[in-house]
């Protein structure tokens, strides 16, 4: 890679330098993830008792899960549940019934590790001779600042007891009457409450190591939150049968109240600890005056009013219609009103399907519905306006005019919600059937969905002082596509399987919009949704090669300066219009995150005591960003980074490289990846979009069961071991670790999921 740089500039130029790497150092090669990342242990422990008598029954079961994570530092995962559930019948008419499920979990894990490790030099050691941590070069290893060390990052950033967590509680009681004593119209009242606490802290120590490493102020920062959901149901149900017509009919109403609550602060100037304990990290021990708190909450209220009536003739003809009418206290309106119809016909109870022998059963479907969306934030679509100090270096230091006194440490918000519902409108057509003495069942589906009023994350009410982002009921949306099920099951004496498959096609596209387009991400990380693609697409020039030489460059002219052309061995751009001219007219669409196949399926096999067990799952049709080969290219300070090795093995060297793809990309060279030019990366560019598809192993288990290990058990007894992997193979053609990239699809330090390989013992008794 420093060929062609020092080629250019002479190896005794200040633009590059040998001198900052000491060839006495005994390791020039350092694998970062090979001396970073280690194996990780993870413990499963589940322990449940349940019994009872004529009209009462418990069960009761706890767990502990661990999992340790795969950086050497003390990275780590850890949750404890407790759960008790009782059903008790003190009368035939009466039942009441408690559950209880609390869970407390604490995480401790870094990204930003990842993130150095990918970035570091390998010709860097991780430590000096004396004990310090790696020195940087000079220069870099080309140009630009200095490189980071990977270990700084994991001991200094996130080895001092940063962590993120809380406690989880969900508790429902229930009652239900038999209100005739026949199981014909019965009342059942549910009250359910689940409340979240949870707490974070970072710390950054203050630090000096050698002459490039140190951290001249330590900083704090905590937040701790409390969320509430309550929810009150009641409904009255009535069933009943009248020779061949069976109707069911229920009538409800929901209530629920939301609250949350959030506070965080920071302050500079927090030791460690008088004795090195991180109990002793409190703000009081730090710079009374750089604490900075932040406070803040939401609340939103609910009510639903539900019918629902099901009738069937001879179990033949089957209708069922419902009618919601929600209202919620986040929109400015009220009240959104939902009804849905469903149709069914049992084409296999009919008479004339009697002498056939190909179905064993024949369903045909269709539905049609509206449903609201009541889960989008209320402050989504409130327009927030923020008066500030004016101190850019203090995110947290927001001002309050008070009595004339501008008074540091509160932000002012002027509030106007403007959202309405989202509704949803689906049509579903499909059909059920099962041949060969239902060994075979096959279900397809049609289905489309509108969504009006669609709640999108927009540009927001742009002017001075206006946050840039607001939720606005800004377009329709349309989803379209197949839905397939096949599921095989048979037995032939002590050998027993069954394979199931599914398969689903996704068409998005957007219908309308309130903008020409509503645009996502920065200038380096462009996405738009627009009419006629899919949400979020990704926007930006269609690399058709390298220029191989400066007559290719000269087929074309330019609107970007002088020092902003391309020279040979950089990207050659589609002239999409056709005018001669590459400019941001040529800008296109990319693709999107949104899969348009989805596919998956299981395969069991049991014989006698064995048991085997194989799901996969799979994506195809999307495309996401890799943002490492972005982060690596789009701005000179990132040019003294580590290459990736497909960036290095395939770039442009000279005329006659790079003219066919490899893995999908044309690869440009070094100087392309590494010199401050804009027409490479200042923009997106189908180089850095790439295939998202992927199929994934998700499990296999391989058990067997010892049947009637302790003598007396009164519901039997046994002892099942198994061995099971977790995640072991991802089949996948993107050049970065994993392609499960969620949200948005930009991979920017994406932590990757592991292979875990179990052994686990289930004992009953």
């Amino acid at each position: 890679v420093l060929d062609p740089v020092i080629a250019k500039f002479g190896a005794a130029s200040d633009k590059i330098t040998w001198q900052g790497v000491d060839y006495s150092y005994p390791n020039k090669d350092v694998d970062y993830y090979d001396e970073l990342i280690d194996n990780g242990t993870i413990m499963n422990h589940n322990l449940s008792m349940r019994g009872g008598s004529d009209n009462i029954d418990y069960r009761v079961s706890a767990s502990y899960y661990s999992a340790e994570g795969r950086l050497i530092n003390d990275h780590k995962y850890e949750r404890i549940n407790i759960t008790n559930k009782i059903n008790f019948q003190p009368y035939k008419w009466l039942k009441v019934g408690t559950n209880i499920i609390i869970s407390n979990n604490k995480n401790r894990n870094s990204t930003s590790t990842w993130a150095a490790m990918y970035n570091a030099v390998p010709i860097l050691p991780l430590w000096e001779d004396n004990g310090d941590y790696g020195q940087r070069t000079e220069y870099g290893y080309i140009t630009g600042s200095a490189t980071s060390n990977p270990m700084v990052t994991l001991d200094m950033a996130d080895g001092y007891g940063n962590y993120s967590g809380g406690t989880r509680i969900m508790y429902s009681a229930n009652a239900e009457l038999d209100l005739l004593s026949n199981n014909k119209l019965k009342w059942r009242s549910q009250f359910t409450q689940e409340l979240n606490f949870g707490e974070s802290r970072g710390y950054s120590p203050q630090y000096e190591s050698g002459e490039d490493w140190a951290r001249l102020e330590s900083s704090l920062n905590k937040s701790r939150s409390k969320y509430s959901n309550m929810q009150i149901d009641n409904t009255l149900t009535y069933k009943d049968d009248f020779g061949d017509h069976g109707v069911t009919a229920m009538a409800g109403i929901s209530s629920r109240k939301v609250d949350s609550r959030s506070l965080s602060g920071r302050a500079t100037g927090v030791p460690w600890g008088e004795f090195g304990k991180e109990e002793y990290l409190y703000f009081d021990n730090g710079d009374p005056d750089s604490q900075i708190a932040s406070d803040g909450g939401s609340s939103s209220r609910g009510v639903s009013y539900i019918g629902r009536v099901m009738y069937n003739y001879a179990h033949k003809y089957l209708l069922n219609a419902t009618f919601r009418a929600d209202g919620t206290d986040k929109y400015s309106e009220t009240w959104g009103y939902f009804p849905s119809v469903g149709i069914g016909w049992v084409l296999s109870e009919e008479d004339f399907m009697s002498d056939q022998s190909i179905f064993d059963y024949a369903k045909i479907r269709a539905s049609w519905g509206q449903l609201g969306n009541n889960n989008v934030p209320r402050e989504s679509g409130s327009q927030s306006i923020e008066f500030t100090s004016g101190n850019t270096s203090r995110p947290y230091d927001h001002s309050y005019l008070f009595d004339g006194v501008l008074v540091p440490g509160y932000e002012a918000a002027i509030d106007f919600n403007t959202l309405i519902w989202e509704v949803t409108t689906e049509i579903n057509v499909g059909l059920d059937m099962a041949f060969l003495d239902d060994k075979l069942s096959v279900e397809a589906d049609w289905y489309r969905k509108v969504t009006n009023d669609a709640a999108i994350n927009t540009n927001g009410i742009m002017g001075p002082g206006v946050t840039p982002s607001l939720t606005r009921n800004a377009g329709e949306i349309l989803n379209t596509g197949f839905e397939f099920v096949v599921d095989w099951r048979d037995r032939a004496g002590d050998f027993g399987y069954s394979i199931s498959a599914n398969l689903t096609t996704l068409h998005n596209e957007v219908l309308q919009i309130s903008d020409q387009y509503i645009l996502g991400g920065n200038f380096e990380r462009r996405q738009r949704t627009a009419v006629g693609h899919a949400l979020w697409s990704f926007y930006g020039k269609e690399v058709l090669g390298i220029y191989q030489n400066q007559s290719e460059i000269d087929e074309h002219l330019f609107d970007t300066p002088d020092d902003a052309k391309p020279v040979p061995g950089y990207f050659k751009y589609e002239d999409l219009n056709g005018d001669g001219m590459i400019d941001a007219n040529d800008y296109q669409y990319l693709g999107a995150n949104i899969p348009k196949i989805t596919y998956g399926g299981n395969i069991n096999l049991d014989y006698k005591n064995w048991d085997f067990g194989l799901k996969f799952y799979g994506i195809a049709g999307n495309k996401i960003q890799n943002g490492q080969f972005n982060l690596r290219s789009v701005r000179s300070h990132h040019t003294d980074q580590n290459f990736d090795k497909a960036l290095y093995e395939n770039r442009w060297t000279g005329e006659g490289t790079s003219t066919e793809m490899v893995n999908g990309l044309y690869y440009p060279s070094a100087a392309a990846l590494t010199v401050g030019n804009s027409w490479n990366f200042n923009t997106l560019n189908s180089f850095l979009i790439e295939s998202g598809s992927y199929f994934k192993i998700n499990n296999i288990t391989l058990g067997y069961t010892f049947e009637n290990v302790f003598p007396g058990s009164i519901n039997g007894s046994s002892i099942r071991i198994k061995l099971s992997a977790d995640n072991p193979y991802t089949f996948f053609n993107y050049n970065g670790f994993d392609p499960n990239v969620a949200g948005d699809g930009r991979d920017i330090n994406t932590y990757p999921l592991s292979s875990n390989f179990i052994l686990g013992v289930n004992i009953i008794y």
